[in-house]
């Protein structure tokens, strides 16, 4: 359907709205977006929409909003957290395309499966779904002293630990993502993988893996993130 016409979902919404936001300049006027917690900020958002501004988005725009709220509302994002996306209320098959940007990594599998559940409810047919998923440790991100694959040093015990549920890493690679991805009747239409230079196995192989990841084909673990897009099957 014309894309000013397509209802959008995303599920992550985050601190930013950066995927909302340059959606609605690009055209997209209705969407729902929803977190488990509500972690919006209105400064964040609204630098982000000054920096989307110009991505074909129409002539005339809403004015500047002073809050969030009603700086969404005016992009056509009705933002709804606390909310459950293993349960949206959601009618079904009415949403043209499923979004989710660094998101995955950071739900526990059950819940990712339940997740999966009521996507497949309610993508339409003909609906697409992307998901951009990172597979690295977020810790070094503002710790340089530590690769990427730290993480997959710690048994699940030791893991538990250092894995809050406010910054909660499943620590999943590629294949268990792909494999709920199909368990949940979905196909993969499209894949980019990023990650598995020299240099990236080269940081694994100087790592004390925990034995959850020890027996893993390096190729695998060294995966860092994807780019996918699904389609359901019925």
């Amino acid at each position: 359907r014309p894309l000013e016409e397509a209802a959008f979902f995303e599920f992550g919404a985050g601190w930013d709205f950066a995927m909302p936001l340059a959606f609605s300049a690009l055209g997209v006027r209705r969407q729902l977006v929803v977190d488990l917690r509500r972690l919006g900020r209105f400064d964040l958002a609204l630098d982000v929409d000054e920096r989307v501004a110009g991505l074909g988005a129409p002539a005339t725009r809403p004015p500047p909003a002073s809050d969030l709220a009603s700086l969404l509302a005016a992009r056509g994002i009705d933002y709804r957290a606390p909310a459950d996306a293993r349960s949206t209320g959601v009618a079904d098959r009415s949403i043209d395309c499923v979004t989710s940007t660094n998101t995955l990594e950071h739900i526990p599998p059950a819940d990712i499966t339940a997740i999966y559940r009521e996507l497949h409810r309610i993508v339409a047919s003909e609906g697409v779904i992307s998901f951009q998923i990172d597979y690295q440790d977020h810790y070094s991100y503002f710790d340089p002293s530590i690769s990427v694959y730290n993480f997959l040093t710690f048994d699940a015990a030791a893991w538990h630990r250092f894995n809050p549920s406010l910054h909660f890493q499943n620590r999943l690679r590629h294949r268990d993502h792909v494999a709920l991805i199909e368990a949940a009747g979905f196909e993969i239409i499209e894949s980019t993988l990023e990650g598995g230079s020299p240099e990236d196995l080269e940081a694994l192989a100087a790592l004390d893996l925990a034995p959850p990841f020890r027996d893993v084909d390096p190729a695998e673990l060294a995966i860092r993130t994807s780019r996918l897009t699904l389609r359901a099957v019925r």
